[in-house]
């Protein structure tokens, strides 16, 4: 919609784009909410060792949202993305394993994938973007030296590596 949403503690902040700008917050069920996802209807948050939880808001600043835990707890959990192609969630772990979650919208798990490339062990953040040759895929930062950004395929028989670039070839294609 109208807002880019983050969390660095309890609080979930609203983001006016353009221009960067707080618009407010609402209270989320963990803190940091660190990984965050939202369907349209309700925002999905998880932490390292914390539960899954759906976060169901009124669209008021200031308050505290309804919190429904949804899943058990995942070491690790940095990244959280909603896939509107699937009607699923897709999670990254900082956990030293490189397993990606996907997960119903109800918290049921649909598939552990080993998605990150030779030589990295550690995972970012994660987000479902529209690329502009491989249409929906799952971008996932995976973290050593380089940083490289991984844009995965998830239509096939689990995520697949399509294409792994640098932050500058990221920061090109979505100028």
């Amino acid at each position: 919609g109208t807002h880019m949403f983050g969390s660095y503690s309890a609080s979930i902040n609203g983001h006016t784009y353009p221009p960067m700008a707080v618009a407010g917050f609402f209270y989320g069920p963990i803190s940091p909410n660190r990984a965050l996802a939202y369907d349209g209807a309700a925002f999905y948050t998880c932490g390292f060792s914390e539960y899954l939880w759906k976060v169901e808001w009124d669209g008021s600043w200031y308050s505290s949202a309804t919190a429904t835990i949804l899943s058990g707890t995942y070491s690790g959990a940095y990244g959280l993305a909603y896939d509107c192609s699937n009607d699923c969630l897709w999670m990254s772990t900082a956990d030293y394993t490189g397993d990606v979650y996907q997960f119903s919208t109800e918290g049921d798990i649909l598939g552990i994938y080993s998605t990150l490339a030779a030589g990295y062990d550690i995972a970012g953040g994660c987000e479902m973007v529209n690329h502009p040759d491989y249409g929906f895929c799952l971008m996932m930062l995976q973290q050593y030296d380089p940083d490289t950004i991984t844009f995965l395929d998830v239509e096939a028989s689990g995520p697949s590596a399509v294409e792994n670039t640098s932050w500058g070839g990221v920061k090109a294609l979505y100028r």
